[in-house]
C-alpha cells in the first residue's frame, strides 16, 4: 500500500451523499407525488412500506413509528413493563436502550457482554440467578445487535426461558442469524432508521415488528395517542406516526439495499485482511461471518476494531491525517451519572468497561473504494506503531 500525505481530502466516515446521487431522480419523483396528494403522515407509501420492510425480515407485521427510540418504548409499553418490573440490558451499548426501561418506572438490571460486544449468554444468566434470589420480577431482556452484528440468540435463549426477547436491531437490520433474517429472532425486534444507519432516512424513524397480530394493533394503537377512533383514546399512547415522505425514502433505499449490504461485506473483508497483514495482533479486528448466513451476517453499521492502549492517541494521529473515526462508547451505562445506581450483574462489567477504551471505529460506507480502505489502513497502522510499537 503507497504512503498518502497529510494533504489529501478527509475521507468521510458515513458517506451518505454518494448514496442520494444514485437514488436522487427517483427520490424527488416520489416526494413530488406525496407533496402533490397532501398526505404527508401515514400516507399509502408507509403502508407500502411497512409490508416490504416485514417481508424483508420475515416476520408477519412490522409497525412504524417516530424513531428507534420510540419503538423500544411502544414494545415495552405493549408488554405492560413498569413499576416492580426488571428488564435486563447490556452495559455496553447506546443509552437509549436503558433509557426506555427507566422511563417507565421499571428496574434497569446492567449484564455484561461479550468481546464481540454482544450481550454475554453466560452474564445474563449470572444476573438471572440474581434478580431471582432478590424476589424481584425478570419481564424481559433486551439484546442488542452492537455494530450490526446479530447477538447469540440461541444462546441467549436457552438461559432466559420464557422471559420475552426484546431485540434491539437498530444497527443491524438486513443481517442475519442463522439463515434467518434480523426481524425474526425476538418476540418483538425493534429497529431506527436514523439517517447514519444502514437502512436511513432523511430524518427520525423506526419501527417494530412482531408476528402476533394483536400485538402489532395494539402498536399502531398506542403510536397514535392511543386513539380507536378520533378523540376518543382506549390506551394511553405516543405521537409516533411515520412521515409519508421517509417512507419514500426508505422505499428507494430498498432498492439498492441488498446490494449496499454486499459491499459493505467486502469492505469489512478487505479492512480485516488489510489491518491483518499490517498490524498483526496489535489490533483485534471484528470476525466477518459469511454471506450465506448460516452463522450470521453482520450489516456493519460500524466497522470497529481494538486497540489494547493508546486508544484515543491513534485516534487523534488519524484525524490529524484526515482519517475519522469515532468512539462508540465511551463509558458503559452503568458508569453514566442518570443509571449507576441501577444493579448490575454480581462480578461486575468488566468486559463492558474494557471495551469503552479500546474500541475504535473507522469509516465504513458502501461508498468506499479500495483506495480509501488502503489509506485509513494505512494511517492506522502508522499510528498504532507509533504509539504501541
Amino acid at each position: 500500500m503507497k504512503k498518502e500525505t497529510e494533504e489529501q481530502e478527509a475521507i468521510a466516515f458515513i458517506d451518505l451523499h454518494a448514496q442520494y446521487e444514485r437514488i436522487a431522480k427517483s427520490l424527488h419523483e416520489g416526494i413530488e407525488r406525496v407533496c402533490k396528494r397532501g398526505h404527508y403522515i401515514m400516507g399509502e407509501e408507509v403502508l407500502e412500506l411497512e409490508g416490504k420492510l416485514a417481508a424483508y425480515a420475515g416476520v408477519k407485521d412490522c409497525v412504524t413509528c417516530g424513531n428507534g427510540t420510540d419503538a423500544l418504548l411502544l414494545a415495552l409499553m405493549s408488554w405492560g413493563v413498569g413499576p416492580g418490573d426488571t428488564v435486563m440490558v447490556p452495559g455496553y451499548t447506546f443509552v437509549a436502550t436503558a433509557g426506555m426501561v427507566a422511563h417507565l418506572g421499571a428496574e434497569v438490571y446492567f449484564v455484561d457482554v461479550e468481546d464481540n460486544f454482544l450481550m454475554s449468554p453466560e452474564s445474563l444468566g449470572r444476573g438471572l440467578e440474581d434478580v431471582k434470589k432478590r424476589g424481584g420480577c425478570v419481564k424481559a431482556v433486551i439484546p442488542v445487535d452492537l455494530f450490526g452484528r446479530p447477538c447469540d440468540y440461541d444462546g441467549l435463549r436457552e438461559v432466559s426461558g420464557e422471559i420475552k426477547l426484546l431485540a434491539d436491531a437498530a444497527q443491524s437490520y438486513g443481517g442475519c442469524y442463522r439463515g434467518h433474517p434480523v426481524g425474526c429472532q425476538g418476540d418483538m425486534t425493534t429497529t431506527s432508521f436514523y439517517p447514519a444507519k444502514p437502512l436511513g432516512c432523511y430524518g427520525e424513524g423506526g419501527a417494530v415488528f412482531c408476528n402476533d397480530a394483536e400485538t402489532a394493533q395494539a402498536l399502531r394503537l398506542r403510536r397514535s395517542h392511543g386513539e380507536v377512533e378520533r378523540y376518543r383514546s382506549e390506551v394511553v399512547g405516543l405521537n409516533s406516526r411515520f412521515d409519508t415522505w421517509q417512507a419514500v425514502v426508505l422505499l428507494e433505499k430498498l432498492k439498492i439495499f441488498e446490494e449496499e449490504l454486499e459491499s459493505r461485506q467486502r469492505i469489512a473483508e478487505r479492512y480485516g485482511m488489510l489491518l491483518r497483514e499490517s498490524l498483526g495482533d496489535r489490533v483485534q479486528v471484528p470476525e466477518e461471518g459469511d454471506r450465506e448466513g448460516t452463522h450470521f451476517r453482520s450489516t456493519w453499521a460500524q466497522y470497529t476494531i481494538r486497540l489494547s492502549s493508546h486508544r484515543d492517541e491513534v485516534r487523534a494521529y488519524c484525524g490529524e491525517r484526515g482519517v475519522p473515526s469515532v468512539v462508540y462508547y465511551p463509558w458503559p451505562l452503568s458508569k453514566q451519572p442518570a443509571y449507576r445506581d441501577y444493579s448490575c450483574v454480581p462480578g461486575g462489567l468488566g468486559m463492558s468497561e474494557r471495551l469503552s477504551c479500546e474500541a475504535l471505529s473507522l469509516p465504513m460506507s458502501p461508498y468506499l473504494s479500495d483506495g480509501d480502505v488502503e489509506r485509513v489502513v494505512d494511517v492506522v497502522t502508522e499510528g498504532v506503531r507509533y504509539y504501541l510499537g
